[in-house]
């Protein structure tokens, strides 16, 4: 029995971690593309899981300039590959800013 519970556990860490890895590729591209267009610094940090909806991933996201700098929550639909983003982080005025990406897509859910 003990065996059987500790499989199952893994098996959710395992899924977890690959959800978690695929979202984070999308991020990794989203700061490379804002490198790209001019801002010297693009980082992010990792902020949470929706609760409502376990295959959103949520992300701070931060671009510079030595002019100025911007902030944004960056949504990462693994379930359906998309993502998005709200400047405000009320989520009113959240824009898509890809879909259709394959290779984050988390087959877990």
């Amino acid at each position: 029995m003990r065996k059987i519970l500790f499989l199952l556990i893994l098996a959710g860490c395992t899924a977890f971690s690959d959800c978690t890895a695929k979202s984070e590729i999308a991020v990794k591209k989203l700061a490379a593309e804002s490198k790209n267009a001019g801002f010297e610094k693009a980082y992010y940090t990792f902020t949470g899981i929706m609760p409502e909806i376990p295959y959103l991933y949520l992300y701070k996201f931060n671009m510079e300039t030595p002019a100025k700098k911007l902030q944004y929550i960056i949504l990462v639909d693994v379930k359906n590959g998309i993502m998005a983003a709200s400047e405000s982080g009320n989520y009113d005025d959240i824009e898509l800013i890809e879909k259709d990406m394959k290779d984050i897509i988390c087959t877990e859910y």
